[in-house]
C-alpha cells in the first residue's frame, strides 16, 4: 500500500508538471498569435514573400526584413522604426542576453584603471554608494566608466518600462518571465552586470506592484527555478557575498563583473588607509598595495573577450530602448493593475 500510495504521487506531481507546461505553452502561442503577423504590414497577409521573426530564428543580410503587426500599440507608446519591426517576445532570450553582453563589455573594456580610483575617490567624498542616483551626473561626460553606469541603470529601466508599458495581460506574464531567463543567460555567460540590471528591474517598485501578473508569471514551475536561483545570487546580503563568490570564481573567461561591491572596496581603502602620501611626503605603501590588490580583482577580467558575433534584428531593436522615467513608471504600473 506504502508503495502504491507513493506512485500515485509520483503521477499526480507528473500531471501537475505536465498541466504546468501545457499551460505556458499555451500562453506562449497565444502570444505569438496576437504579435506576429503573417505579412508585410502594408500589404496584404497572403503576400507570399513576407517572411515572419520567430524565436530562435536568425535572419541572415540576404533575408528580406521580418514584419510585425504593431496595432496593439498603446498610442502614448513611442513608435521608432526597431519597435515596429519586432516585439521583444519574438526574439530568443539567449540572443538578447548575448547581445546586451556585447553592449555591456565594450563598456567595460574601455574603462582605465584610473577612472576607478577617480570614482572611489568621489564616492569616499560624498559618502555615496557607488550607483547611487546622479552618481554618472558627476562624472565626466567623457568618461568610460560613467557610460558603464549610465548604461546600467538604463537597462534596469527599460526592463522595467517595457514590463509596465505592455497594455496586454498575458505578454506582461511572458515578458517578466522572459527577462528572467535573459538574466539567467547572462549569468551563464559570466556576465554578472547585466544580469544585476535586468534584475534591478524586475525588482523595481513598479514592477512590484503588477501583483497579478508577478504572480501569473511564478505559476511555472522553470519560472519559480529561476527567480529562487537568481535571489540567491543577486541577493545584497552579506555584501553582496554570494555575487563576489561567483565573480571570483570566473579565471581565464570571459566574464563582466558587477562593478558595486568592487567600487565599495576601492572606497574603502581610501576611507580606512588615509591620504596617498605620509606627513613626511613618503608614499602610503599599505594603501598603494590594497589599491593595487583592489583594482586587480577587477581588471584581470579585461583579458579575456566574448567572440560570439551579434545579431543585427537584435542588436538594432537594443540600440532604440523605451525608457520611462519613475513617476511615468509608477503610473503605467497603476493603471495595468
Amino acid at each position: 500500500p506504502a508503495t502504491a500510495a507513493k506512485g500515485w504521487t509520483s503521477l499526480i506531481l507528473v500531471k501537475d508538471v505536465m498541466r504546468r507546461v501545457l499551460e505556458d505553452r499555451l500562453a506562449l502561442l497565444e502570444v505569438q498569435r496576437k504579435y506576429i503577423h503573417d505579412g508585410p504590414v502594408q500589404g496584404s497577409r497572403s503576400s507570399p514573400s513576407a517572411r515572419v521573426f520567430r524565436p530562435g530564428h536568425h535572419f541572415s543580410e540576404s533575408q528580406s526584413a521580418p514584419t510585425f503587426d504593431a496595432s496593439f500599440a498603446d498610442d502614448a507608446r513611442p513608435e521608432t522604426k526597431a519597435r515596429r519591426a519586432f516585439h521583444l517576445l519574438q526574439f530568443a532570450s539567449s540572443d538578447v542576453a548575448r547581445q546586451l553582453t556585447l553592449i555591456e563589455s565594450k563598456l567595460f573594456f574601455a574603462v582605465p584603471y584610473a577612472e576607478l580610483i577617480a570614482c572611489s575617490r568621489l564616492l569616499a567624498s560624498s559618502d555615496a554608494s557607488s550607483f547611487a542616483p546622479g552618481l554618472e551626473q558627476r562624472m565626466p561626460a567623457s568618461s568610460a566608466l560613467g557610460r558603464l553606469v549610465a548604461t546600467s541603470k538604463r537597462l534596469s529601466g527599460w526592463v522595467a518600462s517595457a514590463v509596465v508599458s505592455e497594455p496586454d495581460a498575458k505578454a506582461r506574464v511572458a515578458l517578466i518571465a522572459f527577462f528572467l531567463s535573459v538574466a539567467d543567460h547572462c549569468h551563464q555567460l559570466h556576465n554578472f552586470a547585466t544580469m544585476m540590471s535586468v534584475w534591478g528591474g524586475l525588482t523595481s517598485k513598479p514592477v512590484r506592484m503588477l501583483t497579478k501578473s508577478n504572480f501569473a508569471a511564478l505559476q511555472s514551475a522553470s519560472t519559480v527555478t529561476l527567480f529562487a536561483h537568481l535571489s540567491q545570487i543577486c541577493s545584497k546580503d552579506q555584501d553582496l557575498s554570494a555575487l563576489r563568490a561567483a565573480t571570483q570564481a570566473q579565471q581565464d573567461v570571459p566574464c563582466l563583473p558587477f562593478l558595486e561591491p568592487f567600487l565599495a572596496d576601492l572606497t574603502r581603502v581610501h576611507k580606512e588607509c588615509g591620504p596617498d602620501t605620509t606627513p613626511q611626503g613618503l608614499l602610503n605603501l599599505p594603501k598603494a598595495r590594497r589599491l593595487a590588490s583592489s583594482l586587480k580583482r577587477i581588471t584581470r577580467h579585461q583579458h579575456w573577450r566574448y567572440s560570439f558575433p551579434p545579431l543585427l534584428p537584435v542588436e538594432e531593436y537594443l540600440s532604440d530602448l523605451l525608457v520611462l522615467d519613475f513617476a511615468q513608471l509608477l503610473a503605467r504600473a497603476e493603471a495595468c493593475e
